[in-house]
């Protein structure tokens, strides 16, 4: 967030962002069980009646987290979409740095989300986030596969692929995958129509 607008803020507003971002980086370092409120409270530097006065129970504070972790994770996918769009990145280098920082660091974000997932096999009261999660990355590519209906299949490949290449370092080999992915799916196309209109042809049927 600018920090200019974050100024700009009511202080509660402010307060409970920092919480939140605070519950994400515990649970990126530590799992699910890392982000408990009195943990959360230190990391963030607030008292722990501030952190319970915005989440009354750990339950709803790791909820909000996960939600808001989510709500990270695919606004970093539309600034990257927008920017393979223009021809500034490569289909491949903007889904790469989906999961990552500017500084190339894995985000807390990208790998909260996939706690969530592995955490909702165990805990199906998670099921409504995983839920969210889905339903988020489906509507990101929606509007620019050839075939919308093939959105979910598209964001659970790319999100296996993500995290593939995350376990293996950034793997040539994961790259290529990642690529033929989004051939398959027709992506690369529409990506490149887009970058240069002039070579437009018919629209891929999968």
């Amino acid at each position: 967030m600018d920090p200019s607008t974050r100024q700009r803020r009511p202080h509660g507003d402010r307060t409970r962002d920092q919480i939140l971002d605070s519950a994400i980086t515990l649970v990126a370092a530590g799992g699910l069980t890392a982000a408990t409120q009195r943990k959360v409270a230190q990391h963030a530097g607030v008292s722990l009646a501030s952190v319970t006065y915005h989440f009354r129970t750990a339950t709803d504070l790791l909820d909000a987290s996960l939600s808001r972790a989510t709500s990270l994770h695919i606004a970093r996918l539309e600034g990257l979409r927008d920017r393979a769009l223009s021809g500034e990145l490569s289909l491949v280098e903007a889904h790469r740095a989906a999961a990552r920082d500017s500084d190339g660091a894995v985000a807390d974000s990208a790998v909260v989300a996939y706690e969530l997932l592995v955490g909702a096999i165990r805990n199906e009261h998670l099921r409504p986030r995983v839920d969210e999660l889905i339903a988020a990355l489906s509507s990101f590519f929606e509007p620019w596969i050839p075939r919308p209906q093939f959105s979910t299949g598209v964001a659970a490949a790319c999100f296996s692929l993500t995290l593939f290449d995350l376990a293996r370092g950034g793997s040539p080999e994961t790259a290529a995958q990642i690529e033929t992915v989004f051939d398959l799916f027709g992506l690369s196309k529409v990506v490149e129509d887009h970058v240069n209109p002039d070579r437009q042809g018919s629209d891929p049927q999968l």
